[in-house]
């Protein structure tokens, strides 16, 4: 099977005002005993590739790791997010406002669905969009399941001024005409888990521009006042390079909201570099569900019934 070159590290971009005197993003410290990422090959077989990866024995992101996936089913939340257009003088053009309420309705051991209902305001005037339904896989954003995982080495970020040790997971997604290769870096005892991810798309058509995203965790456990009460949140940066332009992302991620993002700020470049995009998203309001453990899927079944014994709960809703 072909070798696929992984997109190197991109250039980290300053945060200016956004995190003010926090801690400098270190780069991945890597040990010796890390091969490189290029060399590991996935696997050939159409029969073996068409198989879900925890069929073929692969490393699976465990659901409590996920925003969604440690949540019981039911779970929701309801955001509002501000955009506003921009001419080339950086004088606003237009703005809409964007209300979205994201439900949990089913989810297993390897993937999950959620309900999403979206009423857009433009111009004073409210549109309300039939609710969809999108099953997505927790390594990504595609619906399908990955096609291959593998575990290439290990690594240590440096967050919070420590290093924390990670596995170095290599995740392969086909669908539809676009294939996402992505390297993710995770670590089982530090929210969100995922430290680190780096994405690349290619599509189908050979014209197509690859499409690249670096997701970085900047810092962890922060307090952050989230309707009302002091939580510990991330600060996540999101840095995606389109076929034209591209966009920055800082998010706010709290582990006692489902979905895990409770406010962010992002902003899209043409491919001058120039601002002609901007939004904001804050939470609306919150619940968590009340599936049965009996009722959950193996793996998030321990997972509830471990909180349980530790005598924790899911952060309530606002009231």
């Amino acid at each position: 099977m072909k070798r696929y070159l992984l997109l190197p590290l991109l250039a980290a971009c300053l945060l200016g005002s956004w995190l003010g005197a926090q801690e400098e993003v270190r780069p991945v410290i890597l040990r010796p005993d890390v091969p490189r990422l290029e060399a590991a090959p996935l696997p050939a077989s159409p029969a073996e590739t068409a198989k879900p990866a925890a069929a073929r024995g692969e490393p699976q992101l465990p659901p409590e790791a996920h925003p969604w996936g440690r949540f019981p089913l039911g779970s929701w939340k309801s955001v509002r997010v501000t955009s506003e257009t921009l001419d080339a003088n950086g004088k606003s053009t237009g703005n809409s406002v964007t209300e979205t309420k994201t439900t949990l309705i089913e989810a297993s051991d390897h993937d999950y669905s959620l309900q999403v209902e979206v009423t857009v305001q433009v111009e004073g005037k409210r549109f309300a969009r039939p609710p969809q339904v999108a099953r997505l896989s927790y390594w990504g954003d595609l619906s399908e399941s990955p096609t291959g995982v593998r575990k290439v080495g290990t690594a240590e970020v440096e967050l919070n001024g420590k290093s924390m040790p990670c596995e170095i997971r290599q995740v392969v997604t086909e669908q539809q005409g676009e294939r996402r290769q992505s390297v993710v870096y995770y670590c089982d005892t530090s929210f969100p888990y995922v430290l680190k991810r780096e994405s690349i798309v290619t599509l189908t058509a050979a014209e197509a521009k690859p499409q690249t995203t670096r997701v970085e965790v900047i810092a962890t456990n922060l307090p952050y006042r989230i309707l009302g009460q002091l939580r510990s949140v991330a600060y996540v940066k999101t840095t995606r390079k389109l076929a034209s332009g591209s966009t920055l992302t800082m998010e706010v991620q709290s582990p006692d909201v489902p979905g895990g993002v409770v406010s962010h700020s992002a902003q899209e470049l043409d491919d001058a570099q120039v601002v002609n995009r901007r939004s904001t998203l804050e939470l609306i309001d919150y619940g968590v569900g009340s599936e049965p453990v009996e009722e959950a899927s193996p793996a998030r079944k321990r997972w509830f019934r471990s909180r349980s014994r530790r005598g924790e709960e899911m952060a309530p809703p606002r009231r």
